[in-house]
Order: C-alpha cells, then sequence, then structure tokens
C-alpha cells in the first residue's frame, strides 16, 4: 500500500527490468548485474519514538490511518528480499486540498508517488484529465518514468468497518534507458484488500494497537529491452498494519521472496 509506498509492485518491476537487461546479454561496461543495496544510515535510532497523544491531522485529506501533513516522515526497515536488508524512508512533501505527494528515499534510487483524497478513501495512482497520472524512478544508475492508466478503486478506505473488503486495479507504461538502451513494460495489478480487526503490534518505534489489513495482489507485466521481450506474472500476499495518527507500522509480504518491513521511527509535524 507506499503499496508500498502502499504499492511496492510497480517499483519492483524497474528491479525486474535491470536484471533482465543483464540476462538478455548487455555489456557489463553498459549495464550493472544489480542494483546495489541501499545503504544504512549511520546510527539507527537509539530510543523508539512514542506514539503521540491524539495526533492531529491538518491536511484536506484527512484519514485516521495516514497522516498526509506537510513534511511528516517515516523510516522503514525491509529485511528478506533478494537486495538484503536496507533502509528506506517517505516523507510527505506537498499537500493539495485533494491530494498530496510522498517521496521515498531508498538510497540508490528515489520514488515519488502522487495521492489522491476521494469520498470513498485515500487512492494512490490516480489518474488524471488525460486519463494517466506520472511516476518518476531516479537512479545513478538508470531513469524511469511510468504513466498510470486506468486507476479504479481505492488505497485505504476513509473508515474501516469489521469484515471490510475492496478492490484497487491500475495499469501502467513504463519507458526509460539503461546503459543506453532504450527499455519499455507494460503491466496490470489488482489487489483485493480486507480488514481483519485490529490487534496489537510491536516495533522499533513502539507499541501499538493496529488495524489489520490483507493484501492479495495479482500483477503482469511484459518488458522489452534492445528488442527482446519477457513476459512475467506473480501473485503476493501482504499483511498491513496501521495505526490512527501514526501510519503503516509493519508489512510482512509473501511471494517469490518473503519481506518484513518494520517502521523504525517517525515524525509528524
Amino acid at each position: 500500500m507506499q503499496r508500498k509506498n502502499l504499492s511496492p509492485y510497480l517499483f519492483l518491476s524497474f528491479v525486474l527490468l535491470a536484471t533482465m537487461a543483464c540476462s538478455l546479454g548487455a555489456s557489463a561496461a553498459s549495464t550493472p548485474a544489480a542494483l546495489p543495496v541501499a545503504p544504512a544510515p549511520a546510527g539507527m535510532p537509539s530510543e523508539p519514538s512514542v506514539e503521540p497523544d491524539g495526533a492531529t491531522v491538518t491536511s484536506g485529506c484527512d484519514n485516521p490511518y495516514f497522516p498526509a501533513v506537510l513534511n511528516a516522515s517515516w523510516t522503514y526497515k525491509s529485511t528478506g528480499t533478494s537486495k538484503g536488508e536496507f533502509l528506506f524512508t517517505d516523507v510527505v512533501k506537498e499537500v493539495r486540498e485533494d491530494g498530496f505527494t510522498i517521496s521515498s528515499d531508498f538510497g540508490y534510487a528515489t520514488k515519488v508517488n502522487d495521492w489522491s483524497c476521494t469520498p470513498e478513501g485515500l487512492r494512490v495512482y490516480e489518474t488524471g484529465e488525460d486519463d494517466s497520472a506520472g511516476i518518476t524512478v531516479e537512479s545513478g544508475q538508470f531513469q524511469f518514468e511510468a504513466a498510470i492508466r486506468n486507476a479504479s478503486g481505492v488505497t485505504l478506505p476513509a473508515a474501516l468497518t469489521p469484515g471490510a473488503r475492496w478492490t484497487q486495479s491500475y495499469e501502467y507504461e513504463t519507458s526509460g534507458e539503461l546503459g543506453g538502451t532504450p527499455v519499455t513494460s507494460l503491466g496490470q495489478v489488482t489487489s483485493n484488500n480486507e480488514y481483519l480487526g485490529d490487534e496489537s503490534i510491536t516495533t522499533p518505534a513502539g507499541t501499538f494497537q493496529a488495524a489489520r489489513i490483507r493484501v492479495e495482489t495479482t500483477e503482469q507485466v511484459q518488458a522489452t529491452f534492445g528488442g527482446s521481450t519477457v513476459t512475467s506474472s506473480s501473485q503476493s500476499v501482504t499483511i498491513y498494519w496501521f495505526v490512527q495518527g501514526v501510519g503503516r507500522v509493519r508489512s510482512e509480504a509473501s511471494g517469490s521472496n518473503t519481506e518484513t518491513t518494520e517502521l523504525q521511527s517517525y515524525a509528524i509535524p
């Protein structure tokens, strides 16, 4: 649900493109064999943050489980992936009447997502007047741009009720260069979500009473590099824990790899 950040699937497709470039015979001189692991910032938080009392959300897109406040930040630690262990930080860079922008810094790359607000809830990858929305991923190794099309459903409802279920889907197109060679992809993502109730959970950032949400995601992608095309599909199940006034505090994803992401610290102005 940043999505990873509530949708990590599109971001991971860029990693797939980088890996595919090598498997299709790109020269070692022009194409990296793999993305580097994000360097961990010096000095992990020595003391966990304390959950604020009555945290106030001042955005026009108020959601009790996602405080979209300007300059709010969350630092996460991710383990269990092929990239190894790494940290990343999400920061709210802009807040608008109808949405907000989050920048995710992975150390080796930066992802920027625009979220929108609807009466039904928050939606990442809202399509605009031209039926598309943009995402940019930048790295010292490559740059990609993505257009999101035909987005429907919400990422996080305006309110969670026992047994609530909802679906989000979107299509995407990416384009860019890797080692001077054009790379493109087409993909489709569908996520089926279910609210499983509340439970207590402890992370390095503190102990919280959190809403537990199960997300079952299917992705199909067709990627082209240097005239060669690879088609793949994947399925995964991710459990998210969201806390009122704090946001996402933990996720556990199972698929080709099992990834756990935990909140290390956060600051909400």
